[in-house]
């Protein structure tokens, strides 16, 4: 019976833990994987997003294989089973960065392509529209 590899995951280590934390994640067509190979590029540029407004305390990537995106999460252009990535982490502290201001500043940055995509992203990162390949999301818990 042959297995099929359905999820990769990947830790980054953080620093302490807070009294009020607040919970985030990105998920992105974009290869993030943290694996020391170009896409840790990709990662380095979507971390330093969220580190600009604080470090954050603990932090993991998963690559989701073969993932159904025609629920119009990744907007109207992206249809059918991708990969999928998602940068999970967690700040000390409530109200240091929104969903809003994350999605705006990495709003049309560039990222590395031709890696394990298996949309077709271009290289221009969407947080919003048809061509949405990126977005943030703030969480209750992770």
């Amino acid at each position: 019976m042959e297995t099929v590899e359905k999820k990769r995951s990947w830790s980054i280590p953080g620093s302490h833990f807070g009294g009020d934390p607040e919970f985030y994640s990105c998920w992105t067509l974009f290869d993030i994987s943290n694996d020391g190979t170009s896409a840790s590029e990709n990662l380095e540029k979507i971390m330093a997003i969220a580190s600009s407004r604080s470090q954050p305390i603990l932090a993991g990537v998963e690559m989701i294989i073969n993932q159904d995106v025609t629920n119009g999460l990744f907007g109207s252009k992206h249809t059918g089973n991708h990969n999928v990535w998602a940068y999970k982490w967690i700040v000390d502290k409530k109200g240091i960065m929104t969903e809003d201001t994350l999605n705006q500043e990495a709003h049309g940055l560039q990222l590395l392509t031709g890696l394990q995509e298996t949309a077709t992203v271009g290289k221009k990162i969407y947080t919003r529209g048809v061509n949405t390949n990126l977005f943030f999301v703030c969480h209750e818990s992770l």
